[in-house]
């Protein structure tokens, strides 16, 4: 597993946070969590609304409910039962599960969702890193 090395240069990049916070989570033995994340993200960035936005939050700890991310278990981490992020993200991995050359690319990526918005909210580079960093469980 390779971490930051390999995504120094896409600093302030939500995929690049939750590899970190992954790693994070891993090293300190820890569950993943809305305010886990919100501090994560303001510690790295100290900017509150980086750490408010909910796109790739929800994205991100709706993978890890699912069982979606190595080394973190199967739970409840997210307030709401249905979440559109996690259901976006969750299509993106099946989709880059057929077609790997995707991996690189969330905004082509994104527009094979079904049922996306116009444009994705970090939501893809979420999945695109955790990917990438070999996180997800395939």
């Amino acid at each position: 597993i390779y971490f930051l090395e390999d995504f120094m240069e896409r600093e302030n990049d939500f995929g690049v946070f939750a590899v970190m916070y992954v790693k994070q989570l891993i090293e300190a033995n820890e569950r993943p969590s809305i305010d886990g994340w919100k501090n994560f993200i303001y510690m790295q960035t100290k900017n509150v609304n980086k750490a408010n936005k909910v796109c790739p939050r929800t994205a991100f700890l709706g993978l890890c409910e699912e069982g979606y991310i190595k080394n973190i278990p199967v739970g409840m981490y997210l307030n709401k039962v249905n979440c559109k992020n996690k259901q976006y993200a969750i299509a993106a991995i099946e989709i880059l599960k057929k077609d790997d050359s995707l991996k690189n690319n969330p905004k082509k990526l994104w527009e094979l969702v079904p049922n996306h918005p116009n444009s994705h909210n970090g939501q893809m580079n979420v999945v695109c890193s955790l990917w990438n960093a070999n996180l997800i469980v395939k």
